[in-house]
């Protein structure tokens, strides 16, 4: 049995297990009213689904489903602390190095299948439980940037030859507990509409040019924003900064965020 107090994890005895266990654990409400752990360990997935503090056994154990995600159904709450069931889904793999970890975690309440929050980047688990990773659903929100083309978080490169260039910008919720750059972002049509933030991108030195105009939209997802900028032959030296702003935006403070590029290999996009 796993038990949960406060963010410590005690761990599941599974007999004969010879792979370290690894732990996570999502957080609903801004106080963190409710807590649903989740283990893996020898190739097996098992999620505290009612929110009790304890995994118990094979009654918690997930199966895989459609394209070896797994789906459970999860006692949440809201922003508020109003409880209600939520659908969780979870995409178990292993990074480049064999850590495990999860690729993707989705979370909406149950009938409300366009209010989901999704993450991006990976998530290794914990080794022990008091390691695991802290996945915050609802917020605090702060400015995030990802490459458009790869889904990385980590990999924000301009083409030193100039030309079209994309960005995804979200406004997301940090994953807390790991040194990786992961987090969790809500279905932001929902949120705000049509709204979208203010993006620029600067250049030092300027060689005396006006920046490039960037048009922002929002992305047909509903859950992160496009911003395209035609970027001109960069001469080496330059650095680059994205700034994001958000002067509509209706749901608590959203702290404007700046983001220093790097310039790619010429002709790379990734």
């Amino acid at each position: 049995m796993l038990r949960v107090g406060g963010l410590l994890l005690l761990l599941l005895a599974l007999a004969g297990a010879r792979e370290p266990a690894g732990h996570a654990v999502v957080l609903y409400g801004a106080a963190d009213q409710h807590r649903i752990a989740i283990l893996v360990a020898e190739g097996q997935v098992h999620v505290d689904r009612d929110g009790n503090g304890s995994i118990d056994g094979s009654a918690e154990r997930l199966e895989p489903g459609v394209s070896g995600y797994y789906w459970t159904e999860v006692t949440g709450c809201d922003e508020k602390g109003n409880p209600g069931p939520y659908r969780l889904c979870l995409d178990v793999a292993a990074d480049a190095s064999g850590r495990p970890g999860l690729k993707l975690i989705s979370t909406n309440p149950v009938g409300e299948i366009q209010e989901f929050h999704a993450s991006a980047g990976f998530i290794p688990l914990g080794e022990t439980p008091a390691r695991a990773p802290r996945i915050r659903i609802h917020g605090p929100l702060r400015f995030a940037l990802m490459d458009h083309w790869t889904g990385s978080t980590a990999c924000r490169r301009l083409p030193r030859e100039g030309g079209e260039q994309m960005f995804s910008v979200l406004v997301a919720t940090p994953v807390l507990g790991t040194d990786d750059e992961a987090y969790v972002y809500p279905h932001l049509f929902r949120l705000q509409g049509e709204a979208v933030p203010e993006v620029s991108l600067r250049f030092e030195p300027d060689g005396g040019a006006p920046p490039p105009r960037i048009r922002v939209l929002l992305c047909d997802c509903g859950r992160r924003y496009r911003a395209l900028a035609d970027l001109p032959p960069t001469p080496a030296g330059t650095k680059a900064t994205l700034h994001a702003s958000f002067p509509g935006w209706k749901h608590g403070p959203l702290a404007e965020a700046s983001f220093e590029l790097e310039y790619a290999p010429p002709a790379a996009r990734d």
